[in-house]
């Protein structure tokens, strides 16, 4: 599902963007029930999930479900470091700017295959 989000993200651009801002939210998922990998967060003050999302403006190109129990960040660094890699293909724009929240720091500085790609 991933690859197709990000498929048509690229083909809805009549021409090359000179920048991509992504950015990189995690959100509460609250739970009903004993769902497996529900986990009691006690930022949120219940039982969740904590999936990630990373959208350019408007678009959706990553919506990853994860268990509460884990930090904001879990996987934001690999996610940031595939979504690079299939952006900067030959028609890729000049710049890639990242966003996060507050509580969902990506580590810094970014690993060495992103830093000539991302700012």
């Amino acid at each position: 599902m991933q690859r197709i989000l990000i498929d048509q993200f690229i083909a809805s651009f009549k021409m090359v963007p000179e920048e991509l801002v992504l950015d990189f939210d995690a959100t509460d998922d609250l739970v009903h029930g004993n769902q497996d990998g529900r986990h009691f967060s006690a930022y949120y003050d219940n039982y969740c999930f904590l999936p990630l999302y990373v959208f350019c403006g408007e678009q959706l190109l990553v919506a990853y479900l994860r268990p509460a129990k884990y930090d904001a960040a879990l996987h934001a660094a690999v996610i940031l470091k595939l979504l690079v890699t299939r952006l900067r293909q030959p028609e890729a724009p000049a710049a890639i700017a990242v966003l996060s929240t507050t509580r969902m720091s990506l580590p810094l500085p970014l690993p060495r295959a992103l830093s000539s790609h991302a700012r």
